[in-house]
This record gives structure tokens, sequence and C-alpha cells, in this order.
């Protein structure tokens, strides 16, 4: 059996197919399904820290966050893929650049390998929309501050706004009210300290742990997103990031000496938006698993 590591409880639908297959699939793999820290309901959600000053959470220490639990679980590496959508995406791609010889593959969903332009501001608006009457100027401590409203109002307020970004208007489900009871429910500094987080990364980048992300990672990357999310900007994004990706890697082998080049796939859900896992799960699973058995 595979090892496959996935994030969050958003991934209900799929994990069943991973853990019994359907019998036309040989393989069946072991999942480790984690909450990143700031969500998910567990008891210690953002670790403490007595420097106000430090920031909590970051997309790198997300990917640190992954390769301890494999290390506390003893969980034998590389394991066969690391998988993440939204900022779990982020993770992933940052995990494949810190810690290339953990995973065979890595699955970017509904992402970006950095903050797109005007982002840090959107991510912003969030927080201020979440800690509503709270001045903007002071919520500098989201752990601490303004709290109170954001857990009676705010973050019912993110969710409002969120949900109909995330799937498509034709979309009707019970899984939108579920989605919108799990964001409603997250920890309020958690997600301010995520947002934060989503706000100014870039994996694309060198940085004193790790390379950048094309040079640390030669294994097998699938981008995929739902075509409707974003109105097909993200698509767009990460086929913009698989062009470049794959041009980097026909490049490196003439210096380097590599014999094969492993292409980097882009794969779309049509019709699906930010959540294409819960929007068409048996295509996704469907997709996700031939790709995983081609290697």
């Amino acid at each position: 059996m595979n090892s496959l590591l996935t994030d969050w409880t958003m991934w209900n639908y799929v994990v069943p197919y991973f853990l019994d297959p359907p019998s036309s699939q040989e393989t069946a793999y072991n999942v480790l399904l984690h909450s990143q820290r700031g969500h998910g309901l567990s008891a210690l959600r953002v670790p403490p820290s007595g420097n106000t000053a430090e920031r909590l959470t970051t997309i790198p220490l997300l990917a640190d966050d992954v390769c301890r639990l494999l290390e506390a679980l003893f969980i034998p590496t590389p394991v066969h893929s690391v998988v993440g959508v939204s900022q779990g995406g982020a993770a992933a791609l940052a995990f494949a650049a810190q810690y290339p010889s953990k995973t065979k593959s890595v699955v970017a969903c509904d992402t970006a390998p950095q903050t797109p332009a005007g982002n840090q501001e959107a991510w912003e608006d969030r927080i201020r929309l979440v800690y509503g009457p709270t001045p903007a100027s002071t919520v500098v401590h989201p752990d601490v501050d303004g709290s109170a409203y954001a857990k009676a109002i705010g973050m019912g307020k993110l969710a409002d706004v969120t949900v109909p970004r995330w799937f498509p208007a034709s979309a009707k489900g019970p899984q939108q009210l579920w989605i919108k009871e799990m964001i409603t429910r997250t920890d309020v500094a958690g997600f301010a300290h995520g947002a934060r987080a989503l706000g100014d990364y870039d994996v694309l980048a060198p940085a004193p742990s790790r390379a950048p992300l094309f040079d640390g990672f030669e294994g097998n990357v699938l981008l995929l997103a739902g075509s409707l999310d974003g109105g097909g900007k993200v698509a767009s994004g990460l086929k913009s990031l698989r062009d470049k990706w794959d041009a980097h890697r026909q490049h490196r082998p003439a210096v380097q000496g590599a014999n094969t080049i492993v292409p980097v796939e882009f794969l779309e859900i049509r019709n699906a938006g930010h959540l294409p896992m819960i929007d068409f799960p048996s295509q996704f699973c469907d997709a996700l698993t031939q790709w995983m058995q081609s290697f």
C-alpha cells in the first residue's frame, strides 16, 4: 500500500475512495488526514508564542508541520503523494521545495505558487470583515483582538461571502451548508493567521532553508483546478505554472546529466469551482488515481 498525504476534512468525499477503492483499482492507500494549524477542531489550533511579533502561520511553516507529522508518526518516506487544495495546495508546493526527498509526487489543487497581485489587501479585507467594529489598526494580534464579535458574527459573515465564491452558481446541495458551517466554526485567530500567510508567500523564490521550487523538486507534479474557480483565472494561472516549470525542467538535464524529464501535468475538472473534490468527487478521484498509478 502506498502512502497518500492530504489535508483537512473537506476531503471527506475523497478519503473513502482511496481507503476502499473500486474493484477495478488495484492499489489502496494509507491516508494521513490532518488539520492545518489554525483550522479543524483540535485543542491547540495555533501554537502559542511569547513573541508578539512572530508570525505563527506561514506557508513554509505549514510544510514544516507536515514534515514533523511524518517524523512523529514514523511514516516511511518518500510518501507516494502530498495533496492539498487552496492553502493546502500552497503548503504542498512548499513541502516539495523544502523536503524534495520526502515525497514521490505532489498534487496542488486550486492554488498558486505565490500571492497573486492584489491578494494581500483582499485577505486584509476579509480579516476586517471578520473582526467588524474593532478598528483595523488594533487587529495586530488576532488571537486576542476583537474575538468575541468575530466568533459570534464575523465568521458567519465570512462564510456568507466565501461559499458563493467557492461553488459554481449552478451548484446546489447539502455540501454547501456543510462547508458554510465548517468556515463558521474555524478558529478566529487561526483564520487571521492563515489569511496573512496566504497574503504573503512565494515558493518560487529562494529562501535560506530551501531552493526555489523549480530547482528543489524533481518528482511527479499534478496541478489541478476547477474550470470555474475564479472565473477561470485559477486554472489559467496553474497552466502558466505548468508551462514555466516544464520549460525549466527541459533545460536542466543538459546541466545535470539527467536521463529522464518528468513532465509537470495539468488537469482541469470541468464545471467545478474552488473545491472540485466536493463538486465532482468521482471525477476527481478517478483522475487523481489514474495519474498516481502512472508512476
